[in-house]
């Protein structure tokens, strides 16, 4: 036993030693004071340099560091101490106090890693609109472990120049004032795992997430608190190579709470979206789409909100929510979908609960199967207004419950 415990006592202080004397461009050896007051630009800046001379990362200890302009990083990794605790606590990690408005706080291009680091802005300046805190511009991005406040927009990309295989992880970001995470422009495979996106300065008109062109992102964990919009598509720019193509992939366990609007389906290109798992407790819907070119699935979520219909389908592609749970904290005068305007609407297996009505049926929905639900009992219509057009195809059936008319 005694010298199965010294060989860990061996193994241990061998592994301290090796981290203790990995080679780093450590700031503070370049002249950095780190102490929120002094301008560590320059410092920050030979830093750098040597890091990519020696290809070494370039270390940030524990301390405030003031920065008056962008830092760029190319081939190589800038990472601060092991955090102290999840990013969303005390923050316990080195700080980058960004002091400037005129570009990026970290500009990351071909080959490069940000670990271990807050970046903090003047939560003051809550009406000004100013570069991203984090530029992405090339392929092969690593983020991990990163705090991003009072910034106007966090973690943006270079849309002529999207990150390929960029992988994003543990962030959290306070009171942005614009959006948190925009992605677009990526190839081969981009991820974002356990990022969350708190507003506690009731900023207006944040959105946490936003995605452009993507090419098979997976996403796992993303949260929204307290934000206008949790997650929205937007169309790529005109003289995007590939088209009008928008973002294909998977989104995994997300969430939101206190959020307008979990979900914002717009613009033309065609989002090809699959929505699994995930709980969605917001002021007014799930889901509005406004894009005809969409193609959504949605399956096994939880929406409970309140204040509007959890699907509103204003002009959507194709749409399918099967084994979803329709649920509200109090009465509300709109149906749980209201389908305005589509090609197809999919609803199967899902289970609707007392506080509304069901479904309402425009004149502009093309093809409509609702089936294999069920409606718990209810004073509301389950059909609050049935507008199909002549040509439409609709089939309701084999349903579960009372009032259904």
């Amino acid at each position: 036993m005694k010298r199965f415990l010294l060989i860990v006592i061996v193994l241990c202080a061998a592994c301290s030693l090796y981290a203790g004397t990995e080679k780093v461009a450590n700031v503070l050896d370049f002249g950095a004071k780190g102490d929120g007051i002094a301008d560590d630009t320059p410092a920050f800046r030979k830093a750098v340099t040597a890091s990519r001379e020696q290809k070494i990362p370039v270390f940030v200890p524990r301390g405030e560091f003031r920065l008056t302009d962008t830092i760029a990083l190319e081939e190589q990794s800038m990472k601060g101490g092991e955090p102290g605790a999840w990013n969303a606590d005390s923050a316990p990690m080195a700080k980058l106090i960004i002091d400037q408005e005129k570009g990026p706080g970290i500009h990351m291009k071909n080959s490069t890693s940000l670990y271990g680091i807050a970046l903090i802005y003047d939560e003051r300046k809550t009406e000004t609109h100013f570069p991203p805190a984090v530029y992405l511009d090339g392929n092969g991005i690593n983020i991990q472990n990163l705090r991003l406040q009072y910034c106007w927009d966090g973690i943006a990309c270079n849309p002529k120049n999207g990150p390929g295989r960029v992988n994003i992880e543990n962030v959290f970001v306070v009171s942005c004032g614009g959006c948190a995470v925009t992605i677009t422009g990526t190839l081969d495979i981009p991820t974002l795992r356990n990022i969350e996106v708190w507003n506690n300065l009731n900023r207006p008109n944040v959105t946490a997430f936003r995605f452009g062109y993507n090419d098979g992102i997976s996403c796992w964990r993303l949260f929204s608190m307290n934000n206008q919009i949790g997650f929205q598509t937007i169309d790529p720019p005109k003289e995007w190579p590939f088209g009008d193509t928008g973002s294909w992939g998977t989104f995994v366990d997300c969430a939101t709470d206190a959020t307008s609007i979990s979900w914002d389906i717009q613009g033309k290109a065609m989002h090809q979206l699959g929505i699994t798992g995930g709980l969605y407790w917001g002021h007014h819907k799930f889901l509005q789409v406004t894009n005809p070119n969409s193609d959504v699935t949605v399956s096994g979520c939880q929406f409970s909100d309140n204040g509007d219909s959890a699907i509103h389908l204003a002009d959507a592609g194709n749409i399918i929510l099967s084994g979803c749970k329709f649920g509200r904290a109090q009465e509300c005068e709109y149906p749980f979908i209201r389908a305005e305007k589509g090609k197809s609407l999919i609803v199967n297996g899902c289970s609707f609960s007392e506080r509304s009505s069901v479904l309402s049926i425009g004149e502009g929905l093309e093809m409509l199967s609702f089936t294999g639900n069920i409606i718990k009992p209810s004073e509301y219509p389950f059909l609050l207004k049935d507008e199909r057009s002549p040509g439409s195809m609709i089939t309701i059936a084999n349903n579960t419950g009372k009032n259904l008319n």
